[in-house]
């Protein structure tokens, strides 16, 4: 049985609902489809203390992610126990394993999604290396994913760990969406390999570089990177992480079970191993769906009390960081960013869109449209 997520929680008025909740609720024709998938993600959600539905219908990212993920357990069909207050999952099989869920949003005073305009739109599917707000994004995120994760895993560590219900074996897994700024959706694994693994990534070299600190933006305060090497996280087993759970996450899907929509979506893809171009184009059809597991990353923790179990969420792309030997598993090519926009700008868009992907791949002119 599904969630009544749609019709307004007792007491809730128009004006106290999420913009987001809004545009789900009254574009009745054009977002049936995005309901319909959305509906899907509460089935069997159990919603324990009788406060998700207004935190749905107010907050709205925390429950999204929260819906997604038990969509996504369910997927895979794991047992969860729903039978304790907390923490958000626990899973009993076939791996035991403890999961909290947190997102990342937007700072007091930031720039709110609601200002998002075409140009921030079109840099999603932008190279990093064109983008002049890349260092200045991935430090914003580093900071707020880490207080997304540290003030999770000191709940972990002073309430969670210490119920008879979760075990001194189980694996503990933050995992973390990102809304953290108004162009999340490009952020991609960049500010979490630094912040986990304290690998920086310069866009001008295509590559990542060892580093121990960044500024906090705005202050002179450090914030300390690679937390993954620092001993007092080794109860975080691992991080399960998300930039690209959105309403255009719905979309794709909708186009992907061959629903009509109005929309086209667009992904860039990383080819991490196979020959051919490093990027990859996606335009999302029937024939060349997105996967609900898409856009979903695991980052291995190597000092973890208890490690996750490497089988665990076979369709996720895995990161292992250990003595210096960077290994990556799951699904490969990962989705590194995805534009969702109305059909009528196609035309318009498809030069541009062609022209990004030649500059992701640093092709000559004559080699890309030979």
């Amino acid at each position: 049985m599904s969630l009544d997520i749609f019709t307004l929680a007792k007491g809730l008025k128009e004006e106290d609902c999420n913009s987001k909740l809004l545009n789900l609720i009254n574009q009745n024709f054009m977002m049936f489809n995005e309901r319909s998938i959305l509906l899907k993600w509460t089935k069997d959600f159990i919603d324990r203390d009788g406060k998700i539905i207004n935190e749905f219908q107010t907050t709205f990212h925390s429950s999204f992610w929260e819906f997604y993920l038990n969509a996504y357990f369910r997927q895979h069909n794991y047992v969860l126990d729903w039978t304790h207050i907390k923490p958000d999952f626990l899973i009993t099989k076939p791996y035991m394993i403890c999961i909290e869920a947190v997102v990342a949003n937007i700072k007091l005073n930031g720039i709110s999604e609601s200002q998002r305009n075409l140009e921030d739109l079109l840099s999603m599917l932008s190279p990093p290396w064109l983008q002049q707000d890349f260092t200045k994004m991935v430090d914003e995120a580093i900071v707020r994913y880490s207080n997304a994760i540290s003030s999770k895993y000191l709940k972990y560590k002073k309430e969670y760990s210490k119920c008879d219900w979760v075990k001194p074996f189980c694996p503990f897994v933050i995992a973390m969406a990102s809304y953290d700024q108004i162009n999340y959706g490009r952020e991609y694994i960049y500010p979490m390999m630094a912040l986990l693994y304290g690998l920086y990534y310069n866009p001008e070299e295509r590559s990542y570089f060892p580093k121990a600190t960044i500024k906090k933006p705005g202050t002179t305060a450090d914030i300390a990177l690679n937390l993954f090497a620092n001993l007092e996280f080794n109860q975080v087993s691992a991080i399960i992480f998300s930039c690209t759970t959105t309403i255009g996450k719905l979309t794709s899907l909708a186009i992907s079970e061959g629903r009509s929509s109005l929309n086209q979506v667009y992904i860039i893809r990383e080819n991490l191993f196979d020959n051919g171009p490093r990027y990859q184009l996606q335009i999302v059809s029937e024939e060349s769906p997105e996967l609900l597991s898409d856009g979903i990353f695991i980052f291995h923790n190597p000092n973890a009390i208890n490690p996750l179990d490497n089988d665990a969420f076979p369709d996720a792309t895995h990161f292992f960081y250990e003595e210096d030997d960077f290994n990556i598993a799951g699904v490969i090519p990962p989705l590194v960013s995805r534009l969702n926009t109305s059909k009528i700008f196609v035309p318009a868009l498809s030069p541009l869109i062609s022209e990004y992907l030649r500059q992701y791949n640093d092709a000559t002119i004559d080699e890309f449209y030979k």
